[in-house]
């Protein structure tokens, strides 16, 4: 989509995105650091907008190569998410996933990378939610 098509209709229509954490070998999760609005500056989970035609499994693989260039392994769906920005209305599908191969390189979106063992302070507030459902599914 373009970005004058993007712009255009994040004040209409809800997005449907794909959030994903990604474990390493010891089930730290990869969080990168916004460098763009919205939330710039804070710890999110890798996500993108799924595109028409393409499952969420699929888009899950995509976003995984394209953000952060690693391929992954979909361990769980997780659960799906809301979040009501007032620029914004995304519908989060979130996977538990884990890296298979690659070397983290990341796009444009984000300035910095990290595998964290605990939520930090300054994550994407309702990623804070989605962290904490993953650990617990990790545990039962």
């Amino acid at each position: 989509m373009s970005s004058k098509k993007f712009i255009e209709f994040e004040h209409i229509f809800p997005f449907s995105v794909v959030e994903i954490i990604i474990c390493d070998e010891n089930n730290n999760f990869l969080l990168t650091k916004r460098a763009i609005e919205p939330f710039k500056n804070k710890w999110h989970f890798p996500g993108g907008l799924v595109e028409k035609n393409t499952s969420l499994k699929k888009m899950v693989k995509i976003i995984a190569k394209r953000e952060v260039g690693l391929d992954v392994k979909i361990d769980k769906f997780i659960g799906v998410y809301e979040s009501i920005m007032p620029k914004r209305h995304d519908i989060s599908h979130l996977y538990l996933t884990h890296y298979s191969k690659g070397t983290i390189k990341l796009d444009f979106q984000s300035t910095d990378s990290k595998f964290f063992k605990r939520v930090p302070n300054n994550i994407v507030p309702y990623h804070r939610k989605m962290w904490l459902d993953a650990k617990e599914v990790m545990l039962s």
